[in-house]
């Protein structure tokens, strides 16, 4: 066997789909992302689970020397021996993502986080707003030094 019907053994299909886009669909090595428990990788073979998601980095590995990254926001994933499916609330590539904005909007969520009284219901919202800025900061700067 060749090295490219192993790789292609080693690969499963992937479809990640938010309500605007279909953000990614093609085969893949393994693809990590952040569920409601903690992060989780899958390969080729992976037991049938369904996962809720939150939002974080989403990890997909081509191949051994082909990785891209990006963003998800909440929804879940459907994991099949050799498909993945994961229906997403956004998703966002580095070059997508305007890192000062999401600066902008972490600081605005620290600043209600800082100032709300306990049991105020913007203390929530600040909490999930800086989850989703951190995420989409650590991941926008992937793009900054292009």
């Amino acid at each position: 066997m060749n090295m490219a019907e192993e790789l292609k053994n080693n690969q499963f299909d992937l479809v990640i789909i938010s309500p605007e886009r279909q953000f990614y669909h093609a085969p893949v090595e393994r693809v990590t992302f952040r569920t409601t428990e903690g992060d989780l990788g899958v390969l080729k073979g992976h037991i049938p689970l369904t996962v809720g998601l939150s939002t974080g980095h989403c990890k997909i590995q081509i191949d051994p020397n082909t990785v891209h990254v990006g963003v998800i926001h909440g929804g879940f994933a459907e994991i099949q021996p050799d498909r993945v499916t994961i229906l997403v609330d956004a998703a966002e590539w580095p070059d997508e993502i305007d890192v000062e904005r999401a600066k902008r909007r972490m600081k605005k969520a620290e600043e209600v986080l800082s100032s709300a009284e306990a049991g105020d219901p913007a203390i929530k919202w600040a909490r999930y707003s800086m989850l989703k800025q951190m995420a989409r900061i650590e991941v926008g700067s992937l793009n900054e030094g292009n």
